[in-house]
């Protein structure tokens, strides 16, 4: 690969790569996190159908990535950085940059409020975005008036709707949209149990789920994921260790003891 041919100039005459020289470092901090590799990937290598990758190696003009497409053997690709680098520090910016535009184009930045399992903080459970819970309890509002509210203290326009509506029809639209979310509310019991996520949290996404839905069920299975993802790396095509930074294995699979370099720590955009 051309971070490994660029590692070998020193031994043709010039000068040796500063960012080559600390590939490994680069790498093993850039792979501590499963979503910036597939992000690389996905976004500026145009692989949309990667499912998780890893950084091979890094030098000043790019890097490369092993990836993985559902049902086909790895393959390789070359990414190179927006800027050339001259140094591991300038490397270091470039990437984080790449890495935070990639996220925030494919929705996949790193949620930092995770806890691991059996960690002492609190696990995540989290509100939606404001407007959808303007919105949803403002639907909810509007259908529970609608239906049940005496009419002298509704507004003509509104007695006409829910004459014109029928009262059966509203009350089938709540009693169908109750089911639908008691769905959703199971379905994340489910994903707790998947993800053995501590008991209480078993209480906090039915009962939010209840009231919000979908979007508080994909939050659900987001938390899910990243508990599972902490059990059981290997599963998810992450090296065992490495989301603890205990990985220092080398493509040769001897160890190696360079000291990874804080590379994305705090900077997500």
């Amino acid at each position: 690969m051309s971070g490994v041919r660029n590692r070998k100039q020193g031994a043709t005459g010039k000068a040796a790569d500063p960012v080559a020289a600390q590939s490994f470092a680069l790498c093993t901090e850039l792979n501590s996190s499963p979503d910036i590799a597939l992000a690389y990937v996905r976004y500026w290598g145009s692989m949309s159908s990667a499912v998780r990758a890893r950084v091979a190696a890094v030098d000043s003009a790019g890097f490369d990535v092993q990836y993985f497409i559902a049902g086909d053997d790895e393959r390789d690709i070359r990414i190179q950085l927006k800027t050339k680098a001259g140094s591991v520090e300038e490397a270091k910016e470039v990437l984080a940059s790449m890495a935070a535009e990639a996220k925030k184009q494919l929705n996949l930045d790193i949620d930092r409020t995770y806890r691991s399992p059996g960690s002492k903080s609190p696990p995540d459970v989290h509100f939606p975005k404001p407007w959808i819970i303007g919105a949803t309890l403002g639907a909810w509002f509007a259908v529970l008036m609608l239906t049940y509210a005496d009419p002298s203290v509704l507004p003509a326009d509104v007695i006409r709707f829910r004459e014109l509506a029928s009262k059966e029809l509203l009350e089938r639209v709540l009693t169908g949209w109750s089911i639908l979310h008691g769905i959703e509310a199971a379905v994340s019991i489910v994903l707790c149990a998947y993800a053995r996520m501590p008991l209480w949290t078993w209480l906090a996404w039915p009962m939010m789920i209840s009231v919000f839905g979908t979007p508080s069920l994909q939050n659900c299975l987001k938390v899910a994921i990243r508990h599972a993802m902490y059990r059981d790396p290997e599963t998810f095509g992450i090296p065992k260790g490495v989301l603890e930074g205990e990985y220092r294995s080398t493509p040769s699979g001897k160890p190696k003891s360079s000291e990874a370099v804080p590379l994305l720590s705090g900077k997500d955009e």
